[in-house]
């Protein structure tokens, strides 16, 4: 199922976005991003789409507004489980 995510699911998505993190090479900072995450739920700069099954968080994908001069645009950033390969 995908669904929106809520405050209570922040603690359960951590994990998949410190290791899309990783891709890019980056350490872990589990806090700075729990925290990345936290402001940009708190203050609407974001929306976070969950994929699950089973109460298990599958993945996840980020959608940002963003304005331009001549258009308004979406853009995404996302990341599967281990083993997993997600379209959304």
């Amino acid at each position: 199922m995908i669904r929106l995510i809520q405050e209570k699911d922040l603690e359960k998505v951590i994990e998949l976005f410190d290791d899309y993190r990783h891709s890019y090479r980056q350490e872990a900072e589990i806090e700075h991003a729990y925290d990345f995450l936290k402001e940009r739920f708190d203050k609407q700069k974001s929306i976070v789409f969950l994929a699950e099954e089973d109460d298990k968080i599958l993945g996840f994908t980020q959608v940002y507004l963003k304005q331009q001069s001549s258009a308004i645009c979406l853009s995404r950033i996302g990341h599967a489980s281990r083993g997993r390969c997600l379209l959304f």
